[in-house]
């Protein structure tokens, strides 16, 4: 293969159909991985600010801006309710249909990283960068949510990774790469504002540092792509700002502003915590780092393969910095930058079978793909553990005996020396993971779901007075949700102009502010304590 980059429309077609079908077959694996199972556990954590917001928008017709119960809800852009409402008119309301578009836009990422990696290397190289990512452990739990994380990540990773396509090209940028940053860039502030842009920066800036090479901010077409993405956002801050009401805000913009820089000594120590937690989090893919920096591996490759897996490891780490110098502590947030790293795993693979580095051998190649499967099969045991303790009781014929399945046929693979059957085992290891994942999520949002407090309130309220809540409604609206009630969204702070007689749902902090101030205590009855998974909550019959 050559090297330079123009050479690359080349490619016989028959190169081009085989790489269309590897990226197919990634997506149908990671839909089979990540859509099991995945509409038994209810709304939890903040599925329900975005479900519930998205099916009110479709019942209002008012798509754009967001509204949670009447209120509004711009915590975030609209693209994940669009989705989420989108799937809803399609097939009707469900936690199966609520969590799908996360799920598909995972697949389509995992179709989307296969195809760039085949583009670079080979289609082997492609299935096994794919493959990668759907085993990538920090990220089962978004891809399986009705959320924006998993759509911001589809979004700004294939961005991130078609920047790098447009820094390695030694001459004109495809379509394709302007096409796919552009679109990325904008589904990725579409769904999470800004959160994207950090990774998205780091694919100029860190390959060109990485290179000593900075042709790619020479080139206007890269600014358009960025810019045209990010303008999409702009627009639509400013028409939803425009309708809004004047005492609102956009919470969200307000609070992707304050977390632009550090600013206490106290989130300094949480910070610097934050690279060795996502290295830790990241495994087995951010193993992959030791890779780049071994010039016995890089000085392997052609020039232009050796651009590309130079640029992939400092793309990570500016990401990082550029996270770290924002003040991000909550390493969720930095999960996305993970995924650019599975190009290198399917880098390793192109090289092994070019034999560009002869010693590493086949029995080498064979332990490491036993290692993989066998840790992945250690994966499946301890969801399996922990689900129990969260009342999920797998049949002892079911998930134990695949992993011992698993297990013995690794055995077999290392005995009879053969990588094929090897390769296998892991594919199925990993999916064999993914699937107990599954598993153990749906038993996992049983426990963190208020759903099952919903039927006591909903008991509670044994009249047709208006409802009236504040803190337990941002915090957990499925409770409402599932109860099929309507509140008021309200602050009902002591001495308020409520609505009266109604009744109050209060939580932890809401009942103490009433109950030290023994004038207005005096004016609620009737209490019934609830206890939802964050906090407890209270209903009382409020009555001046």
């Amino acid at each position: 293969m050559t090297a330079a980059c123009e050479s690359i429309p080349a490619v016989m077609p028959r190169q081009q159909i085989s790489t269309l079908a590897i990226s197919l077959a990634i997506f149908v694996l990671a839909c089979f991985c990540f859509i099991f199972h995945l509409g038994v556990g209810p709304l939890a954590g903040t599925e329900g600010h975005r479900a519930i917001t998205a099916e009110q928008m479709l019942q209002n017709r008012n798509y754009l801006l967001p509204r949670l119960y009447g209120y509004p809800y711009p915590m975030k852009p609209p693209l994940t309710y669009w989705l989420i409402a989108g799937s809803e008119k399609a097939m009707g309301p469900s936690e199966l249909v609520w969590r799908l578009p996360s799920a598909l836009s995972s697949a389509l990422l995992a179709a989307g990283i296969c195809a760039i990696t085949a583009f670079w290397f080979d289609t082997l190289a492609g299935f096994v960068a794919g493959l990668a990512f759907i085993g990538t452990i920090a990220l089962w739990s978004q891809n399986r949510s009705a959320d924006v994380d998993a759509i911001n990540h589809m979004g700004c990773i294939l961005s991130a990774l078609a920047v790098i396509a447009m820094g390695a090209c030694q001459q004109k940028i495809s379509a394709w790469m302007f096409v796919v940053a552009l679109l990325g860039t904008a589904v990725s502030a579409m769904s999470k504002g800004p959160a994207g842009l950090p990774l998205i920066l780091a694919a100029a800036i860190g390959p060109a540092l990485a290179n000593r090479n900075a042709r790619l901010f020479k080139r206007p077409l890269f600014y358009l792509a960025i810019g045209l993405g990010i303008l999409t956002v702009l627009i639509w801050y400013l028409a939803a700002t425009g309708s809004m009401d004047k005492t609102h805000s956009m919470s969200g913009a307000d609070e992707a502003r304050k977390r632009l820089i550090i600013t206490s000594f106290a989130q300094i120590p949480p910070v610097m915590e934050l690279p060795l937690l996502i290295l830790a989090c990241g495994m087995p893919i951010t193993l992959l780092i030791i890779l780049p920096l071994l010039r016995r591996f890089t000085g392997a490759f052609d020039n232009h393969h050796r651009w590309i897996i130079r640029a992939l490891l400092p793309t990570f780490i500016v990401a990082l910095v550029i996270q770290m110098i924002s003040g991000m502590t909550n390493p969720r947030y930095a999960f996305l930058d993970v995924p650019i790293l599975c190009p290198i795993a399917g880098a390793a693979v192109y090289g092994g079978r070019k034999h560009y580095w002869p010693r590493f051998s086949k029995s080498s190649m064979l332990t490491v793909l036993a290692i993989i499967s066998v840790a992945y099969c250690a994966v499946s045991i301890v969801l399996i553990i922990l689900g129990r303790k969260l009342g999920f009781h797998p049949k002892l014929w079911t998930v134990p005996a695949v992993i011992a399945l698993l297990l013995a046929l690794t055995i077999l693979a290392l005995k009879s020396e053969r990588i094929k059957w090897a390769a296998i085992v892991v594919t199925l290891s990993i999916c064999a993971a993914a699937l107990t994942f599954g598993l153990y999520k749906s038993a996992e949002e049983k426990v963190r779901s208020a759903k099952s407090q919903s039927a006591a309130l909903a008991h509670a309220l044994d009249n047709r007075a208006p409802i009236i809540t504040w803190n337990v409604l941002w915090s957990q609206p499925e409770l409402f949700y599932y109860a099929h009630l309507h509140p008021i969204v309200q602050m009902p702070s002591v001495g308020s102009n409520l609505p009266s007689p109604a009744w109050l749902v209060l939580d932890d902090d809401e009942w103490k502010d009433w109950h030290n101030h023994p004038d207005f205590a005096a004016r609620l009855s009737h209490v019934t304590k609830l206890t939802p998974y964050k906090h407890y909550a209270f209903v009382c019959w409020y009555q001046k």
